[in-house]
Order: C-alpha cells, then structure tokens, then sequence
C-alpha cells in the first residue's frame, strides 16, 4: 500500500509532502501520448490518464521541468503538474501508476533551509583565517568571476556589501525576475549570498572566500507569501539557473526523502559541467539528507573553530568535505549583518572557494576540482576521533588548494599495487615522485609514522597515504587501503634428483598449475528478512569476499523473494493472505564494497493482480539484455536498472550488501535468498615457479632450475608457485644427493650363491654394477679381465652401504661401481672388488677412481665395519634398493634413507634419530631394541 506522510512540523529535516503538486516522468514509448492544451498555450500538456484517475470534473495543469532535450537522463520527460489541492494524493499517485504510461510518479517534497537559530554576537570572519583564504588570496588573487547560482529563499540583489557582485536573478517560486526578499523574515539567501561572494576591500562589512572573483545568480525558491524556512521550488530553480550560465550552484537546503526524478535532475545539470554544492544537513545523526547525498553532489558538513564536528551537523559516508559553521557572520536584509550557524553556512563556504579556484585555473574540470580540494584538506580525524570517514575528506585549506595546484602538484599521486593486495611474507614499495624541494609524510591508518622519504615499504595490510609539502602547498596524495590476501596457490610437484659426483650441471624440474573457476558463487546465509513500510526484520541481507581471485569479468546477482499480502514486516513466516499484494511497492538495490549504490529494480516496475505471484527467483546481470518491463514478478534474468560497468576490472573483495525497500505497510516483502557468482579473469591465470637455496634466498625462476656441478652429500633447494592474483604457495623442499665416485656396495659370501670363480671374476672385473628386477632381485653385470660380459643373480641378498655392522665374523665382496677407470684400494688392490675377511671392528676401506677430473678431484670412498657391540653412528646417503640392518648398543643417526629401501634400525640400549635423518616416502623404516637377536 502507498503512504504519504503529509504535516511533519519542525526543523527535523524529515521530508514533507506539496499539497497541489506533483511530479511525474513519463515513458519513452509513451511520449506520443503528450498533447499540447492548444496552439496559445504551447508551454501546458495533456498528459494520457490524468483524466480518469482524477475524474471528468477535475482540472490540473502539467507543464515540462525543461524544454532541454536530455536524452541520457530524460530530463525532457518530467512534468510538475497541478492539482486542486483538495485531491485525495495517495488515491491520485496510485491511480496514475496503475495507467502504466509513466516511469515514476512522486510527490514533490518542501525542503527545508537548513541553519539554526542567530547568534547576535558580533564576531569576526574567523572562518576565513581557518580556511586561510588571506594567505591564498596573496598566492593567487583570482582570475575572471566564475558564477556560483544562490538557490534560496530570497537575496536581497542591492544590498550594499553584495550589490557589486550579484548579477540580475529571477524567482522561480513566483515566477517573475525579482529574487529579493519580501520580508526581513527572508533572511537566509541573503546570508549565503554573502558568504559565497560579499564584496572585498570595499571598507563594508564582511569579505568572501571568493575574493570578488565570484558573481552571484539569485534564484528565489520560496514563494512571497509562504514560510521563509521552506524552499518549494528549488529543482525549478536549479533548472534555470543551469540554464543562465551557472558553473556552481550553492545548495543549502534539504530533506530526508529520496526522489529518483530529483536524482535525474541532478545528474542532468551534472551533464552540463555545473558542480551541485550542498548542506549535508542539521540533524546531528547520520540520516541522509537530500539533495546532499544523491550522487553528483558535494556534501558539506559543518565544523567547530577546533575542527571538530559542529554538535548540530550532520554526518554519515555521503560527505565529501567539512567547513566550518558556527556563528559565521554574513550579510541580512535590509543591509544588515548577523551570524549564523549551520551546515547551510558551510556550504557556500565551500562554494565560494571552489569558485574561487575555478576563477584561478578555468580549465579544471569538475573530476579534477573535486579532487583539488579533498586532497588538500586538513585532517581533522585527531579531533573527531570516533567519526571515521563521515566527515569526508577534512577541513576544507583555501591557501593548500591554490598552492598545490600552481606548483602543479595537485595530481601527484604514489604508486599503488592493483590489485591491491599483500601476502604475508612480502615486502611491497611505495613510491612517489622525487621532486626537487618537496617534503614527504607517510601516514598508516591516518596517523604519520615518521617515514620521510619518497618511498614507503609496507609488508603489513593498511591504509596507507602521503603527504606532501612544497612552500605554501599542503596537501594528501589520497588514501590507498591494501588488503591481505588469503588466497594461496597451489604447491608445486618436484622430484628430488640422485646423481654421481661430477656428471653436472644438475637439473631440477618442478611443475604447477593454477585450478582457478572460471565463477564463483558467494550467498547470503542468514535468516529469511521481512520488510514492510521501510520497516525490516533484521539487517540488510550481506556477505564478505575475501578469497576470490581476480578481477571482476561480470557478475550475477540472484534474489529469491515473495511479496506477501497482509500482515508486517514480521509476517514472512506465515503464509499470504488470499488477495493480491501490492508488487509496486519493491524496489533492489546492491551496494558494493567501495559504497556505491546500483539499482537493480525501482519501485513501481512491478504491477498488482488478481493473485500473489508466490516465490520468485530474480537474476540481474549486465551481460543480459532483457530489462524488466512493468508487470507481476516473475522468475527470470533481466538487465538492472543500474550497470555494473564501474564493478568491472575490479577486486571482488569486501562487502557486498543487499538493500530491499517496500514503500508501503501491511503487504510485506520477504527475502530468503540473496548471492552474487563472480566470472573473474583468474581463469586464464598464468603461473611462476620461484626457485630458493635451502635459507630461503632467491635463486631465479622457470619450470628447471639448473646447478653446476656440486661437491659430494645432500644439496637443499626450495620451489614455489606463484599464481597471478594469488599468493605464493609455501617453499617446497627439493634435494640434489650427490654420491660418491666409485660408489662402494658390499656383499655378504655367506649370503650369496655365487662359486668362487665368479667371485674372483666380480673381483676382478674391468667394469662392474648392479640392477635389480621386478621382483626386486640383484644381478651383478659387468666385463671380466678379458672383456667378456658376466651377468649373476644374487638370489636372496641385496647389496649393503657402509657402515656395516657386525653382528659375527664374515666375509665381503667389496665392488667398487660408477667409475669408468681404475681403481686404487687403500689394501693397493686395483681391481674392481676386493675380498675382506676375518674383518675386526671399526675397518674402514677406501677405493679412489683414477681419472682425469673435470671437477675437484673428489677424496676416496670409504666403507667401514663396526661391531654391533659398539656404539654406532651412522652417516650419509642410502641410495634406493638397499636392504639392510644396522645393529649397536646405542645408535645414532643423520643419515639420508632415499626411496625405495627396507632398513631396520636395531640397538641394545637406545636409537637416535638426529637432525638431518630422513627417510623418503617408499621405504619400510623400522626402529627396534633389541640388538642382532
């Protein structure tokens, strides 16, 4: 249902409701059902369906907003029409959405002129000094006037300390061209007025941050005979000052109370290059006031001579910058002067310097003027502590805005990482321009840190700014928030590599991929939310991103509703009643995590029938082409009202938030269902592989990584993978083991079935190794004394590593493999093998291969004998396919088992495992006391 709420008394600021008038847009395909009353009065329309809705007898008078042709926003579209004021409002604007021909159909709201009551104490232009506009004046004194339009009560044109400076206006509330008050009750334009551009060094009165480089448009907005306080025209008035050469307009007036055709108008004058300056509003709470916080507007709040908060200001996301605003003395009717406080003071604060600006540098466009005097504002988040950002970007400084901009520092900005996060562990540098005599601050969270350089290293997640210093030029570079990054790439798979001394260089090879979804899907997970007459249930259905990576391709937002017949906001869990809901009353909008607002679908798209239209699931997409069109709900994929263009090559990350408005009590809205699926560019994610010595110090990058040739023992690496958008995986540990040349391996006679003479063949031979079988079974191969091949099974042992340990007397074939030339033993045996009998603990045997290095010579390998009855250390690589126990009455261990083996570690008393013992994934490792029983 439709409610109007009409007589709300008071300076709350709350929207009130014209009685009499009335706006409305009509649709495009509709226009042709526009007719003119006839040829004399071109300027008045007969709009399709007045007639029905307010009955054969009544009259109304509708004439267009503008006769401009704005195609974009469909300004040209809008009629304010005229009713008796005795029409029945709600019954009429309900009546008129039903026809279907109009796009929206709105009351028109007062708006209410926001100041408080005067201070008769005389003081001096503090607010002036504040601003340091004296200093600013010295530095630049103002090029050719900039017109900054005055849309307010009333201003008095001939007042003697603004006569000088105020260009002829015109009074759109009574539709004649005298903009001056009828009464000293108008006291309000006149003040604004005087602020914005009350005439300097003219030995009268008070002076203007503008430095008479500002003229002033008059526009009267409130008709004679009617509350001074309330502003009944000011859009009209707005119209026609955008149509009078206006480059600013001076707002300060408003209201609780969104209107969409209020929001067309705006952005149409935005279209035109004019900046909107507006009071953020008097309400001491964070309520948003209009026109202040509709887009395209600059919000001014007001400020104390200590930079704090003025007590009656109001504040909230939507503000830009602060002004000050208490006891500002400006000009009155009838040539007098007054002070006066307010946010409607601190706007034509700020109007007045922005015009002053723009009469110093005209090329500027609104982007960059915007941009000028936020980021030379003073920070005033020292004296307004618990506010955070809703006072916008500071203290407007006149003298920092004009210095910065001619020393031409005004766009001086520091590089920043994009997408803008941080993995733990990394170190990122920020940088800014090195200019000759400039002064850097960095500040993390607002606060200085000390850091005085051009560059900053971060390696933690902040928000991070600059400020910079150059003469008379103050300014923050603007604020750059870096998030952590909590998504982690993939590990990357790599083979540890077993090699002989001096065969480099060495190749280690890893591989990796990315996996990353070409969506992803996040939902809402809390409780079903009832809303009814802007009443809800609980709070806007949300939900936090933080671990999707890449940028934002498209995205698809999904909401699973009900519109219910009867009952409240409360009522979502029973069932609907048995007549049709009013649809009309929805409206979604989804607001993203920098704060911005788009709508998906407006009030008065959806239309009533003869039943409820049950549950229905919505999809929202830009990539679709299908707009919702006026009828029931109805499941589907549809276009919103608002692209996501802006969402696009952007982070989805942080909160995302559903807003669900119902206009109307006693027909609740209920939402159970809310998501958002994100196609992000990380589908076609491209990977790197970091490649680190074993401390973790950078080596270089690539799928191989190649060593030149290595000294003898274990060589630690590390690789990780790195995937664009994500962070690092962690270092994965890789190894070169480099054995010894000759490798040593030993046989045990009583274990083998070998004769004598192929014993002394093996001993004996020119070359000589081993290989084992699918069954897991040595051979022993190689070329006997006169170069004929031999080749033996040893069928039920395998060959042993050094340190054997002797559990009683036996006898060993000692082969020396891997070396192409002759072999020196340390018994001065040249063969291949030797045979060691009649062993005593603790002997140790060394073959060396007498070759010509291309490497150090290496120094001999060893292989020893300890008895199991001695304590036992034990050292080194065991290479794959050993089986073999090692026996003592303590052991201790460092060495390095490579897959695949079967070791048994045995001891008496007790077995230590040290650090570097490893034992690689494949092998059958048992530990035991228990010694060679």
């Amino acid at each position: 249902m439709f409610l109007i709420v009409l007589n709300i008394t008071g300076y709350s600021q709350k929207a009130k409701v014209i009685e009499g008038e009335i706006y409305v847009k009509i649709k495009k395909n509709h226009v042709s059902k526009v007719k003119t009353v006839s040829a004399i009065k071109q300027n008045e329309f007969i709009l399709p369906g007045f007639t029905t809705a307010l009955g054969t007898k009544k009259v109304y008078s509708a004439k267009k907003i503008t006769k401009e042709k704005d195609s974009k926003n469909g300004v040209e579209r809008i009629f304010k029409v005229e009713i008796d004021k005795n029409t029945p409002l709600e019954a009429l604007l309900l009546a008129l959405k039903e026809t279907a021909f109009y796009e929206y159909v709105e009351p028109k709201y007062y708006r209410e002129i926001i100041f408080t009551p005067s201070d008769t104490s005389f003081s001096k232009l503090w607010h002036l000094k504040k601003i340091k506009a004296p200093e600013a004046w010295d530095v630049n004194p103002g090029g050719s006037p900039v017109v900054v339009a005055v849309i307010d009560n009333a201003v008095q044109t001939n007042h003697l300390d603004l006569a000088a400076n105020t260009l002829r206006g015109f009074d759109a509330a009574d539709g004649d061209n005298n903009p001056n008050p009828p009464t000293a009750n108008f006291t309000h334009g006149t003040h604004v007025a005087g602020i914005v551009s009350a005439v300097n060094n003219n030995i009268t009165g008070v002076a203007a941050a503008a430095n008479n480089s500002v003229k002033i448009l008059p526009v009267k907005a409130t008709p004679d005979a009617f509350n001074a306080n309330l502003i009944t025209h000011g859009f009209e008035g707005m119209l026609m000052a955008a149509d009078s050469g206006a480059k600013i307009m001076s707002i300060s007036w408003g209201s609780e109370g969104y209107s969409q055709i209020e929001q067309d108008i705006i952005n149409f004058i935005h279209s035109k290059n004019i900046m909107i300056v507006a009071a953020a509003g008097n309400s001491a709470n964070e309520n948003l006031i209009y026109p202040a916080s509709y887009e395209h507007v600059i919000s001014v709040a007001a400020l104390d001579t200590t930079d704090i908060k003025s007590s009656f200001s109001s504040y909230n996301s939507k503000v830009d910058i602060s002004a000050p605003g208490r006891r500002i003395l400006s000009t009155i009717p009838f040539d007098q002067y007054i002070a006066f406080s307010g946010t409607s003071m601190a706007t034509p604060l700020v109007s007045s310097c922005i015009g002053y600006l723009w009469s110093c540098f005209p090329s500027m466009t609104l982007t960059e003027m915007e941009a000028l005097i936020t980021s030379t504002a003073d920070n005033i988040s020292l004296q307004n502590p618990t506010l955070g950002n809703k006072l916008g970007a500071g203290r407007i400084n006149l003298l920092n805005a004009v210095s910065c901009k001619s020393q031409n520092l005004d766009t001086l900005r520091f590089s920043f990482p994009n997408p803008p996060f941080i993995c733990a562990g990394d170190t990122i540098t920020l940088n800014a321009p090195v200019i000759a005599g400039l002064k850097y601050k960095w500040l993390i969270n607002n606060t200085l840190s000390g850091d005085t350089l051009s560059f900053l290293k971060i390696t933690q997640a902040n928000t991070y700014d600059l400020q910079i210093e150059k003469g008379n030029c103050l300014r923050r570079v603007g604020a750059q928030t870096i998030l952590n990054n909590l998504l982690v790439s993939p590990q990357p798979i790599s083979t540890n590599l077993v090699s002989p001394y001096c065969t480099g260089p060495y190749v280690l090879n890893a591989s990796a991929t990315c996996n990353s979804q070409s969506s992803y899907t996040v939902s809402y997970t809390g409780p079903e939310v009832g809303y009814d007459g802007f009443l809800s249930s609980g709070p806007d259905p949300s939900f936090t991103v933080n671990n999707i990576p890449g940028l934002v391709d498209s995205m698809f937002v999904s909401i699973t509703w009900e519109k219910k017949d009867g009952g409240g906001h409360l009522s979502c869990p029973t069932p609907t009643g048995p007549e049709s809901p009013f649809n009309e009353e929805l409206s979604f909008a989804l607001v993203s995590p920098s704060g911005k607002l788009f709508s998906l679908v407006g009030s008065d798209t959806y239309t009533r029938g003869t039943t409820g239209s049950g549950v229905v699931t919505t999809v929202f997409s830009s990539k679709l082409a299908d707009t919702l069109v006026k009828g029931l709900p109805v499941s589907g994929r549809f276009r919103p009202a608002n692209v996501f263009t802006e969402l696009l090559n952007k982070t989805p990350f942080g909160t995302w938030t559903l807003l669900a408005d119902d206009n109307a009590g006693n027909d609740p809205l209920c939402l159970s269902g809310f998501s958002i699926t994100f196609y992000t560019n990380a589908s076609s994610a491209s990977n790197t592989l970091s490649w680190y010595n074993a401390s973790g110090q950078f080596l270089n990058t690539g799928n191989s990584f190649t060593i030149p040739n290595l000294n003898i023992g274990t060589h630690g690496y590390q690789v990780s993978n790195k995937c664009d958008f994500r962070c690092a995986s962690s270092k994965v540990p890789v190894n070169i083991d480099i054995s010894p040349v000759p490798r040593i391996l030993g046989i045990k006679l009583s274990d083998v079935l070998l004769s004598p003479s192929q014993i002394a063949e093996i001993q004996s031979s020119l070359t000589c190794s081993y290989s084992v079988n699918n069954a897991g079974l040595y051979t022993v191969s190689g070329t006997n004394v006169s170069s004929v091949p031999f080749s033996y099974l040893i069928a039920n042992t395998t060959p042993m590593v050094s340190t054997v340990t002797l559990c009683d007397t036996a006898t060993y074939v000692l082969i020396a493999t891997g070396c192409n030339s002759n072999i020196t033993w340390s018994t001065g045996e040249t063969n291949k093998g030797i045979l060691v009998s009649n062993l005593t603990p603790n002997s140790t045997f060394t073959a060396s291969c007498n070759k010509t290095w291309d490497c150090p010579t290496p120094p001999p390998s060893s292989f020893s004998f300890s008895s199991a009855s001695n304590n036992v250390t034990l050292s080194g690589l065991v290479q794959p396919i050993i089986n073999q126990n090692f026996n003592g009455l303590n052991l201790n261990s460092t060495q390095k088992i490579l897959p695949s083996s079967i070791i048994n570690y045995k001891a008496n008393n007790a077995i230590n495992l040290l650090p570097g013992f490893s034992a690689g994934l494949g092998n059958v490792f048992t530990a035991q006391i228990g010694g060679c029983n």
